[in-house]
């Protein structure tokens, strides 16, 4: 996650997945083109080519393009988390004051036991809250957003 804006009074966190919108973006198009060039040549099948290289890729992108915002508001004591889809948003809300810190989880997984890790927010009735689905092979991606939290957090 990336830093937006970082007051004492408010800090605003955000993922938005560009890299992978636009992979699917070209793959959407290489698989159109591929499928009227065939079309047009005469090759039946080009045409569900197309249908398909239309299709598949736009659920993919309807489904795996989540952009989410995570706010945290001293003046309201209220954390919110914006997760937003092609089809809509959805927001939850959180008392700051249940936010303990935030911290790692670490995940393994596979028969190699591959680690992964993800930013998470301790609260006060032993709960985590996941800010992103995002998994990362690398410590320091979600540590520079767990420092910037806790951080945060600490300003009275």
């Amino acid at each position: 996650m990336k830093v937006m804006h970082n007051h004492p009074d408010r800090l605003v966190l955000f993922h938005h997945p560009v890299g992978l919108f636009v992979f699917i973006a070209m793959f959407l198009i290489g698989f159109a083109f591929a499928g009227v060039f065939l079309g047009v040549n005469g090759i039946y099948y080009g045409w569900s080519l197309v249908l398909l290289g239309l299709v598949v890729p736009s659920l993919i992108l309807a489904r795996m393009t989540l952009r989410t915002d995570v706010i945290f508001d001293r003046a309201t004591e209220r954390m919110n988390i914006d997760r937003k889809r092609v089809w809509g948003v959805q927001r939850n809300g959180y008392d700051l004051r249940e936010i303990l810190q935030a911290s790692i989880e670490v995940t393994h997984f596979g028969k190699n036991h591959s680690e992964t890790f993800r930013c998470q927010l301790d609260t006060a009735n032993g709960t985590a809250i996941f800010l992103t689905t995002e998994l990362y092979e690398l410590r320091q991606r979600p540590q520079k957003t767990v420092d910037t939290i806790n951080t945060w957090l600490r300003l009275t």
